[in-house]
């Protein structure tokens, strides 16, 4: 392991020693934890093993481990969450560096987020339960003197709540806000499809411009306006918003264009059909890809 100048917060190694002396005297030493968050905001909580040497069986909400000697900080950051919570390829943002001291162990900790909304795989030999919480389910167990949490991830919480960075989620991957924007566009594109085969709107393509592309740019509108691709696949906060906003902007530009009329029988249907759909496939993700998780007790 690295050995890292005590109170010294720019880094500086000064040397290396095995695990088991840094341990046994309790060196200052660097580790790195990871408050992993999903796209709606909330963030992953599990509980340590009972084999852990440190603060064995406690929860924590902070993925990480020991920086090896010649490791980068962030290099270790990317390996501990790979190998505690099988999550790879999330981009890691620092947020910030601070001192722990106790009886038990002495180091610098390196603590980033990183936005993940694909499953996650725990290490069973380090990790032996977890689940997605909200910030407000997180502070209520950690009011609770019952439920044992590391003090040193409960310092970083706090150390992230004074400096701003708890409340502001890490920006989702690309790749998950593209996939969530081609999502809501299949399901307006289905919304044309189903309308055309009940209405004669003309050819296939007049038929989609003309009924699609109002409520088209209605979504766009709405993605824009909510800043959907911060957490895309919020069913509440994103999902509800996108549908009601790609609807009511839907209805006055098909109206203003003279793609159609408006009649209440049809905004009623638009509504139920992309109320369907926008929120639909999002609660459907919840539910599966989601929902892959075991909460705590």
């Amino acid at each position: 392991m690295a050995l890292y100048a005590e109170g010294d917060l720019s880094g500086r190694v000064i040397g290396s020693a095995p695990r088991s002396v840094v341990r046994a005297g309790n060196l200052p030493h660097a580790a790195t934890a990871v408050l992993l968050r999903d796209g709606s905001g909330r963030v992953y909580v599990h509980r340590r093993t009972d084999t852990k040497d440190v603060y064995p069986g406690a929860y924590d909400c902070f993925a990480g481990g020991v920086v090896a000697a010649g490791e980068q900080p962030a290099d270790a950051a990317r390996r501990e969450l790979a190998e505690e919570l099988g999550v790879r390829g999330a981009p890691l943002r620092e947020l910030l560096r601070h001192w722990w001291d106790d009886e038990h162990t002495r180091y610098l900790a390196f603590v980033y987020d990183a936005t993940w909304d694909g499953p996650v795989v725990h290490q069973p030999d380090e990790v032996a339960e977890g689940s997605w919480m909200t910030l407000a389910e997180l502070r209520a167990r950690l009011a609770d003197p019952s439920w044992v949490f590391v003090p040193d991830g409960r310092a970083g919480l706090e150390l992230l709540e004074r400096r701003g960075h708890l409340e502001q989620p890490a920006r989702v991957g690309r790749r998950t806000a593209a996939v969530a924007a081609a999502a809501d566009v299949a399901a307006v594109l289905v919304f044309v499809v189903g309308g055309r085969r009940t209405h004669d709107e003309g050819s296939a393509v007049t038929g989609i411009v003309r009924v699609g592309g109002p409520f088209l740019a209605g979504l766009g509108g709405s993605w824009v306006a909510f800043r959907a691709w911060r957490r895309p696949v919020d069913t509440v906060r994103i999902g509800v918003p996108v549908w009601l906003g790609t609807l009511g902007a839907g209805v006055v530009l098909r109206r203003l264009s003279g793609g159609g009329g408006t009649p209440p029988t049809f905004v009623a249907v638009a509504g139920g059909l992309l109320g369907a759909l926008l929120v639909g496939w999002r609660a459907a993700w919840w539910g599966t890809v989601g929902g892959r998780r075991r909460r705590p007790t």
